[in-house]
C-alpha cells in the first residue's frame, strides 16, 4: 500500500523573514489549563512557530474502537482548544453561554494562561475559566508564578494595546478607525480566526450568532460593508484619500436614511391630517381631486360652515367683506369702550376718598 504524500512538500514551503526579524512577530508558545491558580495542570500545550495542526482520531476509521462512545474524533475538544488561545489573545469569551456555565461548574476555580511572543517578548496571559475574574497580562512575565500568585488583576487593555501600537500601527488603525469604536486588535483577530461555523459562508462572514463570542463591531452584526473595510484596511488595499471619501458617503447615505425616515413620518402625518379634514369637513364618499386642488375644496368647505356657525352672510365675497368690516368696527368700538371702563375704573378709588373726606366734615359743617 503506498504511503500517504505529505500535507506540504517541505522543500517547497519556505518562509524568509523580513531583515532584523527572527521569528514570527505574533505567536502562540503555550497554552496551560490550571484546576485552579497554583494547582494541578490540566492540559499543557507546547506550540511551535509555524503550522500546528490540531488532529483527533476518528473511531470509524479503527475497527477496534467499534461500540466506544468517545470513538469518534467530533467533540474531543478541537474548537475549545482554538476559543481558549481566542480567549487568552484578548477575546471576551471562550464557548457558548451553556459550555461556560458546564466548565464553569466543572473548574470552578479553573484558570487559562498561556505564553504569546510580541515583537521578541513573552507576555504571561492568565484568565479565569469559573467565578474568579482576575485577568491577567504581563510583559516579560513568568506564566507559571503568575498563575499561582494572587497580583491584582490588570486585564487585557496593556496586551491590546501593545498589539495595537506594535503590530496595528497608528497608520493603519486611523484606515480601520470609520468602522471601529474601540481598540483594533480585537477586529483584526476576528478577521484573523474565523469560527468554523462560518467557513461555508461569505468571506465576510467572520463571527457565527452561534458562537457566543461578543465580538465587537464591525466583527459581528449584519452589516458587511463596514466589514469590507476593515479588511481592505488590513490588507493595505484602500488609501487614506479613499477612506475619507468612503467616511462621508457613509455619512451622507446614514443622512439620507434619517430624511427618508422623516419623510415618511411626515408623509403619514400629512395623510392622517388629510383624512381628518375630509372627515371633519363632511367631505367623505365625494370624489375628491389630488392635491393641491383639494386643498381650495377643503378652504371653501371650511369657510362655508365657519360662516354657518358664525352666521355671517354666505352670499359672496363682496357680503362677506361687509360683514367682515362689520365686526372689525363692533371689535374697536368694545375695545374703545372697554378702555373707557378702564379709566373710570381707576377714578373710583380717588372718588371714594373724596366721598369720605367730604363725610368726615359734615359735623363741622353742622
Amino acid at each position: 500500500m503506498p504511503q500517504q504524500p505529505d500535507l506540504l512538500d517541505q522543500q517547497l514551503l519556505t518562509v524568509t523573514p523580513a531583515e532584523g526579524v527572527e521569528g514570527p512577530r505574533l505567536w502562540v508558545r503555550r497554552l496551560v489549563i490550571w484546576k485552579e491558580p497554583g494547582g494541578e495542570i490540566v492540559r499543557d500545550i507546547e506550540l511551535r512557530p509555524g503550522l500546528n495542526i490540531v488532529w483527533s482520531p476518528d473511531g470509524a476509521d479503527d475497527a477496534t474502537s467499534v461500540g466506544q462512545t468517545n470513538a469518534v474524533g467530533h467533540g474531543s475538544g478541537k474548537t475549545l482548544f482554538c476559543r481558549l488561545i481566542r480567549y487568552c489573545l484578548g477575546e471576551d469569551r471562550f464557548a457558548t453561554e451553556p459550555q461556560r456555565d458546564r466548565i464553569g461548574t466543572a473548574f470552578l476555580n479553573g484558570i487559562v494562561g498561556a505564553e504569546v511572543i510580541l515583537d521578541g517578548v513573552c507576555w504571561a496571559i492568565v484568565r479565569p475559566l469559573g467565578v474568579r475574574r482576575r485577568h491577567m497580562a504581563v510583559p516579560g512575565g513568568n506564566l507559571d508564578e503568575i498563575a499561582a500568585g494572587e497580583g491584582a488583576s490588570t486585564g487585557m487593555e496593556p496586551f491590546t494595546q501593545a498589539v495595537d501600537q506594535q503590530i496595528i500601527t497608528t497608520a493603519l488603525a486611523q484606515l480601520v478607525r470609520p468602522q471601529a469604536n474601540g481598540p483594533i486588535w480585537p477586529i483584526a483577530l476576528a478577521w484573523l480566526t474565523r469560527d468554523q461555523e462560518c467557513r461555508f459562508d461569505d468571506v465576510l462572514d467572520w463571527r457565527s450568532p452561534t458562537s457566543d463570542s461578543d465580538s465587537p463591531m464591525p466583527a459581528s452584526g449584519q452589516e458587511k460593508g463596514p466589514r469590507l473595510e476593515a479588511l481592505r484596511s488590513f490588507l493595505m488595499a484602500i488609501t487614506p484619500d479613499e477612506q475619507a471619501t468612503r467616511s462621508d458617503v457613509n455619512r451622507l447615505s446614514e443622512e439620507r436614511r434619517v430624511l427618508d425616515q422623516e419623510i415618511g413620518h411626515r408623509r403619514w402625518e400629512i395623510e392622517r391630517t388629510q383624512t381628518r379634514l375630509v372627515t371633519g369637513l363632511g367631505l367623505e364618499g365625494q370624489s375628491l381631486p389630488e392635491m393641491p386642488l383639494l386643498i381650495d375644496l377643503m378652504r371653501k368647505s371650511a369657510s362655508a360652515r365657519l360662516a354657518a356657525a358664525s352666521e355671517v352672510p354666505t352670499g359672496g365675497d363682496a357680503e362677506l367683506a361687509a360683514a367682515r368690516e362689520q365686526r372689525e368696527a363692533a371689535r374697536n368700538e368694545w375695545a374703545r369702550l372697554e378702555g373707557e371702563r378702564i379709566r373710570i375704573g381707576a377714578l373710583i378709588p380717588a372718588e371714594e376718598r373724596t366721598l369720605a373726606m367730604i363725610r368726615g366734615e359734615l359735623p363741622g359743617l353742622s
